[in-house]
């Protein structure tokens, strides 16, 4: 996947992503293994983006690939609201069945 063309409109939608979710360039680093300095590197356009950085972004806050790249659709596949609740009943349903299962046992 080719980057280069689309470094200023991938810098844009970083920041805008940033903004959505309400977190700093450290908080924003951090989730996704990269220094305060390098995030503000990217977003000033110093720094050029490359795959290792978009594809953490993709996959750190579950962003939608061809929004990040081109701007298109949705930036999130599904809203993060219904993705947590999703992950929450999962967790539930994982907690409680092993729950059943330790309680079995005895």
């Amino acid at each position: 996947m080719k980057l280069a063309q689309n470094q200023d409109g991938i810098r844009e939608r970083v920041i805008e992503l940033r903004e959505e979710l309400g977190l700093s360039q450290a908080e924003f680093g951090r989730r996704i293994g990269y220094s305060d300095p390098y995030i503000s590197q990217i977003e000033r356009g110093i720094r050029p983006i490359n795959l290792r950085f978009f594809n953490a972004v993709i996959s750190g806050f579950d962003v939608s690939t061809n929004w990040l790249k081109n701007g298109a659709g949705k930036m999130f596949p599904v809203e993060p609201a219904k993705a947590s609740v999703v992950l929450d009943s999962v967790s539930d349903a994982a907690l409680l069945a092993e729950l059943e299962r330790r309680l079995n046992r005895k």
